[in-house]
Order: C-alpha cells, then sequence, then structure tokens
C-alpha cells in the first residue's frame, strides 16, 4: 500500500496482524545483514505472509466443517 507522498506503508490489516497474538506468527519482519553475512530480524514489520494465514485459516474452516457434518450425522 502507498501512501499519499508515494511511499509504501502498511495498511490497517497488516498493523492488526501484527499486533494480535494470535497472527503475530504470519508477520513478516524486515532483515537485516552485517558485514559478516549474518541476518537478524528487526521488529518493523515488512507484509505479511497471506499463503501461510490462508492455509490457516482453510484448515480452521475444514475443521468446523468436519465437526458440523458430525452433528448433523448423529442420531436425533
Amino acid at each position: 500500500m502507498k501512501n499519499g507522498d508515494g511511499k509504501p506503508t502498511l495498511g490497517y490489516f497488516a498493523e492488526k496482524v501484527a499486533a494480535s497474538p494470535d497472527l503475530q506468527r504470519f508477520a513478516v519482519y524486515q532483515t537485516t545483514v552485517d558485514d559478516d553475512g549474518n541476518w537478524a530480524a528487526t521488529n518493523v514489520v515488512d507484509s505479511i505472509d497471506f499463503i501461510q494465514l490462508l492455509i490457516a485459516q482453510t484448515a480452521q474452516l475444514n475443521a468446523r466443517v468436519a465437526e458440523l457434518q458430525a452433528r448433523l450425522a448423529a442420531p436425533k
């Protein structure tokens, strides 16, 4: 997302993902590399791993559908 001056900025969803304990694992943080080639994460959110987020949400939905199917199949 770009703000008014054309600089990239995080939007509402990225801020919510980074702030949520349940979703924080899907936030991708900026990294730095020192002169020796060692990588280190910063505390600046760079983006969201949407693919992993969608996979996790799909798994949750599949579990809920399976639970509902089991309830419907159970004798009354």
